[in-house]
C-alpha cells in the first residue's frame, strides 16, 4: 500500500446530559460523548481511502472502543487536517478518552495523547477565520474557494426516524447540529431501545454526511492561501 502523505479527520457527538434547551460548553468534553468519526487518508500514489467508525451503542465501553479504533486509525498519519480540530475534534478525542476510561479503566488517554503529540495537525479554521470571518463554517469556507459542499439530503434514505423525533423537512439537508439529534435517535436503536428506527439505512446517511464533512478536507487544504 502506498504510504499516507496525511490524514483529514471529524468527529460525531452528543450531549445526552445537556436539556434541549441549554447549550453544551463546547470546551468541556465533560458536556459530549463521541458517537463516531470520519478519517480520510491522502496517499502518496494520488488515492484516496475514507473510514468512518461508528459507536455500537451506549455506555463507557462502548465508547472507549470507538476511540481506541479512531486512534489506531490516526496513528500511521504524520499529518492530520481538521477544521476546529484544535478545539473540538482532537480535543474531546481526548478528553473523551480520559473521560470514559477513567469510568471503565484503562489508559486509553495516554494512547491517544501520545499520538496526537506525534502528529503535525494543520486546523483549518485559523486561517479560514482569519480571511473570511470568525465563526466561518466549513461549508461557508468551502463555497469561498469555490467547492461545492456534498450535501446529505434525508429523502434519499428511508431511516424511519418519526417527524416527532426529528421534525427536518427532508428535501433540506442535513447540518452539523442535526448529527446531535440522530446521533442519540441511532445509539438508542443500536441498543435495541426503540425498534422504529430503520438502522442501517440511518446509518448509512449519517456515514455520507460524515464522510462529506471530511473528504474535501484535503481540497481546502491544497486551496490556500485563502483570500
Amino acid at each position: 500500500m502506498s504510504q499516507i502523505q496525511r490524514a483529514a479527520f471529524d468527529i460525531e457527538t452528543v450531549s445526552p446530559s445537556i436539556p434541549d434547551d441549554e447549550r453544551p460548553n463546547f470546551t468541556d468534553s465533560r458536556d459530549f460523548e463521541l458517537t463516531g468519526a470520519a478519517i480520510a487518508y491522502d496517499y502518496a500514489d494520488g488515492s484516496c481511502e475514507t473510514i468512518v467508525e461508528w459507536r455500537n451503542g451506549w455506555g463507557a465501553r462502548s465508547e472507549l472502543d470507538l476511540i481506541e479504533a479512531l486512534s489506531d486509525c490516526l496513528a500511521p498519519a504524520e499529518t492530520v487536517i481538521t477544521y476546529n480540530g484544535e478545539r473540538f475534534d482532537l480535543a474531546h478525542l481526548e478528553g473523551r478518552a480520559r473521560i470514559a476510561g477513567a469510568e471503565v479503566g484503562g489508559r486509553a488517554h495516554e494512547q491517544v495523547q501520545a499520538i496526537l503529540d506525534d502528529i503535525d495537525h494543520v486546523d483549518l479554521k485559523h486561517e479560514a477565520w482569519d480571511a473570511y470571518g470568525d465563526y466561518t463554517s466549513l461549508e461557508d469556507t468551502l463555497r469561498h474557494v469555490g467547492i461545492e459542499p456534498v450535501e446529505t439530503l434525508p429523502e434519499a434514505f428511508e431511516h424511519g426516524v418519526p417527524s416527532t423525533a426529528w421534525p427536518k423537512d427532508p428535501s433540506e439537508a442535513v447540518e452539523s447540529k442535526d448529527l446531535a439529534v440522530l446521533g442519540e435517535i441511532y445509539l438508542d436503536a443500536v441498543d435495541g431501545t426503540r425498534d422504529d428506527i430503520a438502522v442501517t439505512e440511518l446509518e448509512e446517511m449519517l456515514t455520507h454526511y460524515a464522510r462529506a464533512d471530511v473528504e474535501l478536507l484535503f481540497e481546502l487544504a491544497d486551496a490556500r492561501p485563502f483570500v
